[in-house]
């Protein structure tokens, strides 16, 4: 199965009523609005931002640390795509991995 993930604040977040959002931007620079914020805003959900410092390779470990959380309380989002490059979102927990020979299995790819 070839899949490609990246790590995202997805549209995914916007089905979510009163979802909080914790975001950075790029190398370290402010989020301000999102795709996703701005899927929000349109589709009318409460929502918080809980802005975090951006730090190079410090994923879920490094966002739950600076806003005083366990690591597993940070959901992560992963946008992959199977090998018929079908769009599939992962939500899990930030101290949790995804196997994708598991995944593949569980929604029938190869």
């Amino acid at each position: 199965m070839r899949m490609k993930a990246t790590a995202t604040l997805a549209l995914a977040a916007s089905l979510i009523a009163g979802v909080t959002l914790a975001a950075t931007g790029s190398k370290g620079q402010p989020a301000g609005e999102t795709p996703a914020t701005q899927a929000l805003k349109r589709a009318g959900v409460t929502y918080t931002e809980h802005p975090y410092d951006y730090v190079d390779r410090g994923g879920t470990a490094e966002s739950a640390r600076q806003l005083g959380v366990a690591e597993h309380a940070v959901v992560k989002t992963l946008v992959m795509q199977d090998q018929d490059a079908r769009p599939l979102v992962v939500l899990m927990h930030g101290d949790r991995q995804v196997s994708t020979k598991n995944l593949a299995r569980q929604i029938g790819a190869k």
